[in-house]
């Protein structure tokens, strides 16, 4: 059979690998790599530190395309004024156009695969090609969730609420590709009411390599209780949970564990770092690049997000090593995970800290939580089994036409 030739569009490169967007774009390229010829073509952000090694791509060819912070800041204000999803339009610029359409005569590709949002303008640019668009979490659903949640700050709000137009372009996305990939069944729903009858929308979760199981976390009385709280703190779901935690879950867990702390990684946290330098054994440790010993080493995963588009790494990666966790509703109901199963659930800060508090002080309980959440992961939610549905997408066989197909990560 004919490997056939998909050319990837992205705003970023996929390296190095974090536990966000690029890790998906990451674990995608190579699942595309096993069965077709790929080529990246990826904007180079000025602002981010160069990458010098692409080897972690293997064959996969790159084409670089340097934009300056100038560059997109002044296109997303202009887009901003004129009414247009600057998530959308802030890298829809001459140079990358040019730079993608190049692409297209040079390689001829079979498949071009947008990667997110950013995408939408480019797909009318290989009209030979079938297309596929990873829209990882619908952007018009994402949208109404922050602007619709009182937990998130008001500024964020506003600035979100400015992407109205965002469900328009999303449907003319939708009518030119073949089919639209997305992260969640809850996304599903909204994303196949927006799409003509002829788009397939393709489910596929996030995931994690199932070499981050090979060695699980254990229940240890001698440790330090520590709480655990991984993510972005550019993220505003992630900011709003990090200052739930610090200001309300962790004086209630204290009552009960006088000695409890707290250690919270993420990149992009110095502010609240410094808001809650005084709060002891509070620690902010920032990026960490390999986050499977900070699991084992932790107590309990606090996600107390208030609002979820999609599965999310850190609480996949954590249920993987077999750390327990305590998630809010909004993320056990888009993980499908079960309340005193994979997980514990709460809803407000006294049941979070209740939660956390028992599996502090139950080691048999987290446990079982553990050996559940491990044996869940490994069931739905590892990159290599999704192998079949990367082919099957590529090809045009992801499902009957219209419908919705479902990796081995769908609940």
């Amino acid at each position: 059979m004919t490997r056939p030739r998909v050319l990837v569009f992205s705003t970023q490169l996929p390296l190095p690998i974090d536990r966000g967007d690029r890790n998906r774009l990451f674990h995608t390229l190579r699942l595309l790599a096993a069965v077709a010829d790929v080529r990246l073509v990826a904007v180079e952000r000025s602002w981010e530190p160069p990458v010098t090694d692409l080897a972690p791509l293997g064959s996969i060819e790159v084409v670089r395309v340097p934009l300056s912070a100038a560059a997109v800041v002044s296109a997303g204000a202009w887009a901003a004024l004129t009414g247009r999803p600057y998530l959308v339009t802030r890298y829809a610029l001459p140079r990358v156009r040019r730079a993608l359409r190049d692409a297209v005569r040079a390689f001829a590709p079979d498949v071009l695969w947008g990667y997110q949002a950013p995408s939408f303008p480019f797909l009318a640019d290989a009209p030979r090609a079938r297309r596929i668009v990873d829209l990882v979490d619908s952007p018009s659903r994402y949208a109404a969730l922050v602007t619709g949640s009182r937990d998130v700050p008001i500024g964020a709000r506003v600035a979100m609420g400015l992407q109205w137009r965002l469900v328009e372009w999303e449907r003319r996305a939708l009518a030119l590709a073949d089919a639209a990939i997305v992260n969640s069944g809850a996304d599903a729903v909204h994303v196949r009411a927006l799409a003509p009858p002829s788009t397939d929308i393709v489910r596929l979760d996030n995931c994690v390599p199932r070499e981050l199981m090979r060695h699980p976390w254990q229940p240890d009385p001698s440790r330090p209780p520590t709480l655990l709280f991984v993510g972005n703190l550019a993220y505003v779901p992630n900011r709003a949970a990090v200052r739930l935690l610090l200001t309300e879950i962790l004086p209630r867990v204290r009552r009960r564990v006088p000695d409890a702390r707290v250690v919270v990684c993420g990149a992009r946290g110095e502010a609240l770092a410094q808001a809650f330098a005084g709060v002891e054994g509070v620690t902010f440790r920032g990026f960490v690049p390999d986050l499977a010993s900070m699991y084992r080493d932790a107590s309990v995963m606090l996600v107390p997000v208030p609002l979820a588009g999609g599965t999310q790494y850190k609480l996949l990666e954590s249920m993987a090593v077999g750390l327990p966790a305590v998630v809010s509703t909004v993320s056990a109901a888009i993980t499908g995970v079960t309340d005193g199963g994979e997980v514990l659930v709460g809803e407000h800060a006294d049941a979070y800290a209740d939660a956390a508090c028992r599996l502090l002080l139950d080691p048999a309980l987290a446990g079982r939580v553990s050996g559940a959440a491990r044996r869940f992961v490994d069931a739905r939610h590892t990159w290599e089994a999704q192998q079949p549905l990367i082919d099957r997408v590529i090809r045009g066989r992801s499902g009957a036409s219209g419908g919705t197909a479902s990796g081995s990560g769908a609940q």
